[in-house]
């Protein structure tokens, strides 16, 4: 069964072009971005073809019988479709097309620029937290 992709106004379809700039200038000036940014993604792609419908459908996109989408040139499709999604703005314009499903991909948040490695990240503020064992044996 395929999905049926949402039409999107014209406001959406101005996002989704933008969104499509915003990746390839990332791709093409700004690799460091998209390497911090997936070290926090998580998941796998659920095969929805949502983001193959981006401001435009992409003739690549076939389906399978089971409904699951699969790109026909997938070993040597383009790099922003490769590096998709590169955070959560990409994830919202994906929810544009496809509301009712979700990404398979999501986003763990942020690290503040004050903190160090994870073991020293519990609190917001980058202090690492104690528990009462913790406090009871340094006295």
């Amino acid at each position: 069964m395929k999905h049926a992709f949402r039409r999107v106004t014209l406001r959406e379809r101005i996002i989704l072009v933008w969104g499509k700039l915003r990746r390839f200038y990332y791709h093409q000036c700004n690799t460091r971005y998209i390497k911090e940014n997936h070290a926090r993604r998580t998941g796998e792609c659920a095969r929805c073809g949502a983001c193959c419908w981006l401001a435009h459908p992409c003739p690549s996109l076939a389906w399978e019988e089971d409904g699951l989408t699969y790109c026909k040139i997938h070993k040597r499709r383009a790099k922003n479709c490769r590096i998709f999604p590169i955070d959560e703005k990409d994830l919202r314009d994906r929810d544009f097309i496809l509301p009712d499903t979700p990404c398979g991909y999501s986003f763990r948040p942020k690290r503040p620029n004050n903190c160090g490695d994870s073991d020293n990240c519990d609190k917001p503020d980058g202090k690492k937290q104690h528990s009462q064992q913790d406090s009871n044996s340094n006295q």
